[in-house]
């Protein structure tokens, strides 16, 4: 089975580390949402208490995606080009620029999950293991059928 490319790994560790963050930072939003309001001055209590526990869901989520690319499954590649495309259509709407740095750095990591390496390796997984794929067989002997030989050394006529 072809090893995990060290380019699934780092963007695995970093959605994993992100998710977390993004989790913690929320924990603590949750307990004083002062901590907000000195970030956002626009945000109103009701805003916050609605928005916390979507977003804590959706680091929980984006933990998972982490630990599904970290394990090869396809799915997760899916998602993270899903996610770009999300980041980027919201930073684009808001002309944030940190989110369009942000939206840089997902459309890197989609871009980065589909390169040959990349390719090889959650193939591999979705195969299921090691084993490669058989080889093409042109008749009931795997040879040419042609009469020529058979590849087994017998003549076949």
């Amino acid at each position: 089975m072809p090893k995990r490319p060290l380019t699934v790994t780092v963007i695995g560790f970093i959605i994993l580390i992100q998710a977390a963050m993004n989790f913690l930072s929320l924990t603590a939003i949750r307990k004083d949402p002062a901590l907000l309001a000195q970030a956002i001055p626009t945000a109103t209590g009701a805003d916050i208490s609605r928005a916390i526990p979507i977003a804590m869901f959706a680091c929980v989520v984006m933990f998972l995606i982490g630990l599904s690319l970290l394990r090869g499954l396809n799915w997760a590649r899916i998602a993270v080009v899903a996610l770009a495309l999300l980041v980027t259509l919201m930073a684009l709407m808001s002309g944030n620029t940190a989110m369009l740095l942000g939206a840089g750095l997902h459309a890197m990591m989609a871009f980065l999950l589909y390169r040959p390496a990349a390719n090889a390796f959650f193939e591999a997984k979705r195969r299921g293991g090691s084993n490669p794929p058989p080889p093409p067989s042109d008749g009931p002997n795997g040879g040419t059928g042609s009469g020529e030989g058979s590849g087994n050394g017998r003549i076949v006529v």
